[in-house]
């Protein structure tokens, strides 16, 4: 008897049943396999996600700490010239009076 395309009963009949149970439970095994593929794919993929944000989280606390010590050197910094400029006033306002005091004594 030839099979038709296409008529499963027709196929499986002349196939024996230890047959069809062997490949059917191939066809498990295999498809447990691609399971188990994908769901370690997905695992390094998230542990992958994972370490990449935690890098992340320590680029921007680096960045953080940076920005607060640049800030705090800034600061000083500012301060510094403030008290230069205060300095500097001091002594033009003292070599005047120096100047002047040297005028009336002339």
């Amino acid at each position: 008897m030839t099979p038709v395309v296409g008529n499963p009963s027709v196929l499986t009949s002349s196939v024996p049943q230890n047959t069809l149970r062997a490949a059917t439970q191939s066809q498990q095994e295999a498809a447990g396999s691609h399971a188990a593929a994908i769901a370690q794919t997905e695992a390094r993929q998230t542990q992958k996600a994972r370490e990449l944000e935690d890098r992340l989280r320590q680029v921007i606390a680096t960045s953080d700490a940076e920005k607060e010590r640049y800030m705090t050197e800034q600061t000083k910094l500012e301060s510094l010239v403030s008290h230069m400029d205060d300095l500097r006033q001091r002594t033009e306002s003292g070599q005047q009076e120096q100047l002047r005091a040297l005028e009336k004594l002339a």
